[in-house]
């Protein structure tokens, strides 16, 4: 006569193999959400990376290299060999590098104001701020 006291192998294996299977589909999505919050991470940086760019522009336009009113964009490329100017379009940060461009449209003379795009760059991420810069002519 067969005892009912505990789980055959079956039932055992059964019930592993469930369980494997949701498990499997849980860490596809925690996987997923971590690429997700990488992600998200990286535009943050990039956002607050061109927001603190065009606030220093504001402040001292001068120190990227640019005298207001500029009409051409302004980026690595455009500061030849000035070691000091070409490292204010690139940082390193979280060992990820970020390309900074800003470029400009044609300055209102009557309130001495250029509107400045401060664009953003790190490997398929792209973001700009757009904003004022106060000039003196």
């Amino acid at each position: 006569m067969l005892s009912e006291k505990g789980f055959s192998l079956l039932e055992v294996l059964l019930s592993l193999t469930i369980l494997s299977i949701a498990f499997l589909a849980v860490s596809g999505f925690f996987q997923q959400s971590q690429q997700v919050s990488t992600d998200n991470n990286n535009k943050l940086v990039a956002v607050n990376l061109a927001r603190m760019t065009l606030d220093r522009l504001q402040q001292s336009p001068t120190s990227y290299g640019v005298q207001p009113p500029f009409k051409n964009n302004y980026n690595r490329t455009t500061c030849g060999s000035d070691t000091t100017c070409q490292g204010a379009f690139a940082e390193k940060i979280n060992s990820k590098d970020y390309e900074i461009t800003i470029s400009a449209a044609a300055a209102d003379t009557t309130l001495k104001l250029l509107p400045v795009t401060v664009t953003v760059k790190q490997e398929d991420i792209v973001t700009s701020v757009e904003g004022f810069v106060r000039y003196e002519k």
